[in-house]
């Protein structure tokens, strides 16, 4: 399973107290309800912070995490040109 945790579309913490990291963990803790192996999900997010929040909090999980790069949008980026690529 390779869900991806999207970009809310409202401005974060959501009424006062609902934060990123909240939505995130919800996105794990709806896996672990349905009893779904950590080894089978492959959460995925274009939030960095999102995919260290997994790393640091849901281990099991992290371990297949995908960071989701959308560099190629940049004019300065070239997937034929690793001079172009950054960390």
């Amino acid at each position: 399973m390779t869900p991806e945790l999207k970009s809310p579309n409202v401005i974060m913490p959501y009424e006062g107290n609902y934060s990123q990291e909240e939505y995130a963990q919800q996105k794990i803790n709806e896996y672990k309800d349905a009893g779904i192996e950590p080894k089978q999900v492959f959460a995925q997010s274009f939030n960095l912070n999102d995919v260290l929040y997994w790393i640091a909090n849901e281990p099991e999980f992290a371990e297949q995490v995908v960071y989701l790069d959308d560099r190629y949008e940049e004019p300065s980026f070239d997937f034929r040109n690793p001079q172009t690529w950054s960390a």
